[in-house]
């Protein structure tokens, strides 16, 4: 078998690629991630008819489209259904469980290609009381698209029961064998958008939950403290930030109490 010719690739171009994703992403690249880089990026360099990365870097430099397209290709979507499951229990037994709760409002930031946000929705639907809104956003706006669609391989939902199956999902047949797609009453629970978190960004009205879970590992401790104080900016009194399970807010923030394993509580009066 034919291999390609490896791209002439030079540490300049791994380095205007690097200032470019914290730049327009906040997304901090260290020098150990070089060969990384090209892995991800060689694919799209070679469709475009280039044979090195310093014509690649100049295409960059002019073409806002194309650095969204890098922007896409750099970001690593790795999660799944119910993903550290615990948060979703803490989701049901504190939150939605309470007696006098009426209404919901979650935001997933950094959804990925939807497992998050739809596992929240299939959580709520047990609460049929509850009035829940979700949001869901994410910097690669390819994976938002996917994500909207809510159609998934049978790996994908490998870890759920046969009851969760059935519940929540329609089997493809035909053509469509061997794929699922999430019912439509729980996609319509969604609302998709792409966002950057590194923009000046803005929600109308504040949140009961924030999920940020395994995002901010790829920011520098500097961001993640301005990250962190617009999430607070941004719940309720009494709202919980969850974050990933290698995530925390050791020297970042002592707005939030410890509520349960990275779920963080914001400090103050709780709302009604």
């Amino acid at each position: 078998m034919n291999t390609l010719e490896r791209l002439n690739y030079k540490t300049k171009d791994f380095k205007v690629i690097q200032a470019m994703m914290y730049r327009h992403a906040g997304i901090n690249l260290h020098d150990g991630k070089q060969e990384l880089v090209y892995s991800r990026l060689a694919k799209r360099v070679r469709m475009l008819g280039f044979n090195n990365f310093s014509d690649y870097c100049s295409r960059l430099s002019e073409d806002s489209e194309e650095v969204l397209h890098c922007i896409n290709s750099m970001t690593t979507n790795v999660t799944s259904f119910f993903r550290e499951r615990h948060h979703f229990e803490f989701l049901a037994k504190n939150i939605l469980s309470k007696p006098d709760k009426r209404s919901l409002r979650i935001w997933s930031a950094g959804c990925s290609s939807g497992e998050e946000p739809y596992s929240i929705a299939f959580t709520c639907a047990g609460f049929p009381h509850v009035s829940t809104e979700i949001v869901a956003t994410d910097l690669d706006s390819d994976i938002i698209r996917k994500a909207s669609n809510g159609v998934y391989q049978m790996k994908d939902v490998n870890g759920l029961s046969d009851l969760e199956l059935k519940s929540w999902f329609l089997r493809g047949r035909g053509k469509r064998e061997g794929l699922v797609r999430v019912i439509d009453s729980f996609r319509q629970m969604v609302k998709y958008s792409q966002l950057n978190l590194k923009e000046n960004w803005q929600h109308d009205e504040p949140f009961d939950v924030i999920f940020c879970r395994n995002v901010m590992i790829y920011f520098d401790s500097e961001f993640r403290s301005r990250l962190i104080d617009r999430f607070h900016h941004h719940l309720k009194p009494g709202g919980h930030l969850i974050l990933g399970h290698s995530e925390s807010l050791f020297g970042l923030s002592q707005k939030f109490r410890v509520a349960g394993k990275t779920i963080h509580q914001k400090l103050g009066e709780v709302a009604a």
